[in-house]
């Protein structure tokens, strides 16, 4: 997520801009993301007139519209939103292009109708290499002096306007993070769509990327965990306790089967709460005859009928799937340009480890004891170097160096839920249960009978 300064503010995201530069929708587009036109410029009243007339004369059996355009009135976006949702029309950004402020709000109306009665699904593509940035509206209060009414009118706009985009939340579609997200940002400011997890928790499509080098269950698990939070923040998934966010969401118990409808897939289990928790079986397209290999896909990002060539597929427990793109597969916080092709159409495999970080890399200072039963043996002052990591094979390891003041070290490793102290099986003992006056966390060695614990502070 960047926060920049936009290039145009605040006038234009009401529509005050020279008529000369008004959004100009023509024929064609960017061949790579299956554009058959392109809107481009600021938007202003006016333009949604224009749109409409350019549809009605197009003879194109379906559209998609690529966007590029750094904003401009917000009401006129909202009005060109209404209309791509009515005529079912997908969205795009493409490589190098900019869709910012009011476009970007006019970018989420993207939508694909079906003729055979499914509900209609969100249909946003975003370029790796292209710019998709939110932010609040401004109030527009005319240059040089100004009276009390001009402050109450502007304002009694911006609010309008905020009203417009959100009575709009279920027709488009639109994450409450999303509108919170637009709220929130400063009209001084940029929120840019640029990480993984934001792209996929919002439902936007990004193409125009590298391909995962191997199908790890590592690999797997992130991208259940990204179709997981768009499902739970779209309401499609039990509710949970979770708060939805980009920290690791791996599940567990991973296995490879050769299922009987999908071929051969990962199946992970461990999404949601306990007792309501979900798995999700991943299965590759261009495993099976007949289906399109992913170097094939990434010649564009869209096939015949406008749809993104779709690299896996989440199905999930509950009997329903999400559709999944290479991008989700990386690392939650990888930022989006450094995964971007290196031109449309190239195709090329990355290891996600080259972007991976740990889930936790910290160092504490506190109080390091031993204890026999009740009775204190040992006591310094100590540092605890923690790191916690996730292998390709969903292995989770999380080590505790704790090093004394003699420079000796106790490690405390758990390894899938097992600890052990200095390579010895152990338990840990619950907040309930640790010797006399102790608030940290407490381990039993149960080779050599004694409790080590540690408190920080």
């Amino acid at each position: 997520m960047r926060i920049l300064l936009p290039a145009l503010f605040p006038l234009t995201l009401f529509g005050a801009a020279d008529p000369a530069a008004a959004a100009d929708i023509t024929a064609g587009g960017n061949a790579y993301m299956g554009c058959t036109a392109t809107l481009s410029g600021l938007l202003r009243p006016g333009d949604a007139d224009h749109v409409t007339a350019y549809f009605e004369q197009s003879d194109d059996e379906f559209h998609i519209v690529c966007l590029n355009s750094p904003g401009g009135s917000l009401a006129e976006g909202t009005r060109i939103g209404d209309i791509l949702r009515e005529r079912g029309v997908p969205t795009a950004v493409a490589r190098d292009a900019e869709c910012l402020s009011a476009c970007a709000v006019l970018f989420l109306a993207g939508l694909e109708w079906f003729n055979d009665g499914t509900p209609p699904s969100p249909q946003r593509l975003l370029h790796a290499g292209g710019r998709l940035g939110f932010h609040a509206p401004s109030l527009p209060v005319p240059k040089g002096s100004f009276t009390e009414k001009d402050i109450a009118d502007a304002y009694d706009l911006a609010i309008a306007s905020l009203a417009e985009v959100s009575a709009r939340k279920a027709d488009w579609q639109l994450a409450d993070s999303l509108l919170t997200t637009l709220l929130r940002t400063p009209p001084t400011q940029m929120y840019d769509v640029d990480t993984v997890f934001d792209a996929a928790l919002w439902g936007i499509a990004v193409v125009g990327t590298v391909h995962p080098e191997t199908n790890s269950f590592l690999n797997a698990a992130e991208a259940c965990s990204k179709a997981y939070s768009h499902r739970r923040e779209t309401g499609q998934a039990a509710l949970s306790e979770i708060p939805i966010g980009p920290e690791h969401l791996h599940g567990y118990e991973p296995a490879r089967v050769d299922d009987i409808d999908n071929g051969p897939s990962i199946h992970i289990g461990g999404f949601g709460d306990e007792g309501a928790a979900e798995t999700c079986l991943v299965s590759f397209y261009g495993n099976n005859p007949g289906e399109i290999a992913p170097k094939a896909q990434a010649m564009r990002a869209v096939n015949e009928h406008g749809d993104p060539n779709w690299f896996a597929k989440a199905n999930w427990s509950g009997g329903d799937y999400n559709n999944l793109l290479p991008f989700m597969f990386f690392p939650s916080a990888t930022p989006l340009s450094a995964i971007v092709t290196v031109a449309d159409g190239a195709f090329a495999e990355v290891d996600t480890a080259r972007f991976r970080r740990p889930d936790i890399d910290t160092t504490t200072t506190g109080r390091c004891t031993v204890w026999r039963g009740d009775t204190l043996q040992d006591e310094d002052p100590c540092t605890e170097a923690r790191l916690k990591t996730v292998s390709p094979d969903l292995v989770r390891t999380d080590l505790h160096r704790y090093r004394w003041p003699s420079g000796a070290e106790t490690v405390v490793k758990i390894q899938d839920w097992k600890p052990t102290v200095n390579g010895r099986s152990a338990n840990k003992l619950w907040e309930w249960d640790p010797p006399p006056g102790m608030a940290g966390s407490c381990w039993l060695n149960q080779g050599s009978g004694n409790t080590f614990c540690f408190e920080p502070g």
